[in-house]
């Protein structure tokens, strides 16, 4: 009686391997830039909240108002919460003066009326605290801690994966 041989040989077990190893090298990075940009659509849509509020201080005062940090999201009736990645602290908005235009990342193009930016560094204001925190602050804030956004009137927006060497519209 002759038994068959069953199972695969090394070969093919070398293949799946190689097949493997290329799907987990194509595949980590676009994981990893996927999750560096769903983390920084938080400050987008924060982003987003100061924008309209300047609009509407606009629309009441015919100015806009510049605001640095949790303080000055306070007088654009923006309230304090806890957030996963960006605190309150991180976010500046410029004004210039008039006759003058800020430009994105100091030397792209002009910026419609004000510009909003925000550090996800320490440096920057972004105050991180632990889990169940209650208050202004990041629970992950370590987790951004090199992204650098900007945003205009016009919604446009300019984001920095490596602590503001290069820019890119988001």
């Amino acid at each position: 009686m002759k038994l068959g041989k069953k199972g695969f040989t090394m070969v093919e077990l070398l293949i799946v391997l190689i097949i493997l190893g290329i799907l987990v090298a194509v595949a980590t990075p676009m994981y990893l830039a996927n999750v560096a940009r769903s983390r920084a659509s938080e400050a987008v849509a924060m982003m987003g909240t100061i924008r309209q509020a300047e609009r509407e201080t606009f629309q009441r005062s015919n100015v806009y108002t510049a605001a640095a940090g949790a303080a000055g999201l306070t007088t654009l009736g923006i309230p304090a919460e806890t957030t996963q990645y960006f605190s309150r602290a991180a976010y500046d908005v410029v004004v210039p003066p008039a006759g003058e235009v800020a430009n994105f990342a100091a030397t792209g193009p002009a910026a419609q009326n004000f510009l909003i930016t925000v550090d996800g560094s320490v440096a920057g204001g972004n105050a991180t605290c632990g889990p169940g925190a209650v208050g202004d602050c990041a629970v992950h804030g370590g987790d951004v801690a090199a992204v650098r956004m900007q945003m205009d009137n016009s919604g446009r927006v300019f984001v920095s994966y490596d602590a503001g060497v290069t820019y890119n519209a988001w």
